[in-house]
C-alpha cells in the first residue's frame, strides 16, 4: 500500500545543559523512536537520529498516527539507535510525544549523560 501526503511531520526543537559551562549540547544526539517495540527493529522508517547543530534539531518525514519517545545524549555509536536492549534502557529516560499527521512538534531537551 502506497500512501502519497503533502502533509509532511516535523520535529524541531533545542538541546541545552544544565551547566553554562557544558559544551555537550554541541556534540548531543537527539534520538526519536517509537513507543511500540515492534517498530525497533533495522531498517526503521520510525527511528531517526540528528546531530544537535548550535543546540539546534530538526526531523521531519516521521511516520504519523504514532506515539514516540525522544531525548538528547551525549553519544551514539553506530547502529545503537536500532539495539532493542539500549532503547529499553533509554526509553524510561526520554520524552514522550505524538505526532498526527502534518503535525509540527517543538521540543526543548536536556542532555542525558550515559
Amino acid at each position: 500500500r502506497v500512501v502519497l501526503t503533502d502533509r509532511i511531520t516535523r520535529v524541531v526543537g533545542s538541546v541545552g545543559s544544565g551547566s553554562f559551562t557544558d559544551s555537550s549540547t554541541s556534540e548531543a544526539v537527539v534520538l526519536v523512536f517509537p513507543d511500540d517495540e515492534r517498530k525497533w527493529a533495522y531498517p526503521s522508517r520510525f527511528v531517526r537520529s540528528a546531530r544537535a547543530q548550535k543546540g539546534r534539531f530538526e526531523m521531519s518525514g516521521l511516520p504519523p498516527n504514532q506515539e514516540y519517545r525522544v531525548l538528547a545524549i551525549d553519544y551514539l555509536e553506530d547502529g545503537e539507535e536500532y539495539d532493542p536492549d539500549f532503547l529499553k534502557k533509554m526509553r524510561e529516560r526520554a520524552g514522550r510525544f505524538s505526532l498526527r499527521e502534518g503535525d509540527s512538534v517543538a521540543i526543548d531537551l536536556r542532555v542525558v549523560q550515559r
